[in-house]
């Protein structure tokens, strides 16, 4: 039985009984491990279940691996008989759950824009992800994912200028000031975490307030953070 490279056996039971060191072994080729099991005796019309626990090291990522067992062995006549088994395929995962989040922009504002909302440049917009989430975890426990924006929005070149406006996060016609903890995305036991994209007009939106923005680049410090739920 091919084996991925770094598969290291725990125990092998034949029937529920687990065997000795010396009816199996493992040898290399140049793509992967090869497990070899002495069966012993197995009569014609006999069944003889098999057990492999395995550990495997060094999956850093989602990986596929592609095995098909062989039989080799004497038949009533004592010739050599040889044939292969089903095709079986082997999925790995690391158990881990990792996002890679996007900067967001927004639109250009000018001089009198008051009480208006900038929207995000089209690159931070569907069909385009601004958090991609590669949810490989075993156990899918539920999560909850929530933004804050950390910081006032600074003038690049003045750290005593800031920008008077703050984001808000729109689901649907109806918004939550982002300067507060808010709930952006959340799953149920055993759901996958999907990775999270927004229309133009959802999601976290630049609000100007009343007063008149001096010219220059601003930047603001977001937090976005992953929390089990009980739920």
């Amino acid at each position: 039985m091919p084996l991925h490279w770094d598969t290291q056996i725990e125990s092998i039971k034949i029937s529920s009984t687990e065997i000795s060191n010396s009816d199996y072994s493992i040898s290399t080729n140049e793509k992967n491990q090869i497990l070899k099991i002495n069966l012993n005796n197995l009569d014609m019309h006999q069944e003889k279940s098999l057990f492999i626990a395995t550990t495997v090291k060094n999956i850093n990522d989602r990986e596929s691996f592609n095995s098909q067992i062989e039989f080799h062995g004497l038949d009533p006549d004592s010739d050599k008989y040889a044939s292969q088994g089903d095709k079986l395929n082997i999925n790995y995962i690391n158990n881990q759950l990792t996002a890679s989040i996007k900067e967001l922009h927004f639109e250009p504002i000018t001089l009198f824009n008051h009480n208006n909302l900038k929207y995000r440049i089209s690159a931070n917009n569907d069909p385009n992800e601004v958090v991609s989430i590669n949810d490989q975890r075993r156990k899918r426990r539920p999560l909850k994912l929530y933004l804050k924006q950390a910081t006032n929005f600074i003038n690049k070149d003045n750290s005593l200028i800031e920008l008077p406006a703050n984001l808000r996060y729109y689901n649907g016609k109806s918004f939550t000031s982002l300067t507060n903890k808010t709930l952006i995305g959340e799953t149920t036991y055993g759901q996958v975490f999907n990775s999270i994209k927004w229309h133009k007009d959802q999601g976290p939106l630049l609000h100007m307030n009343s007063n008149n923005p001096i010219p220059g680049n601003y930047s603001s410090q977001l937090t976005w953070q992953f929390e089990d739920s009980i739920t």
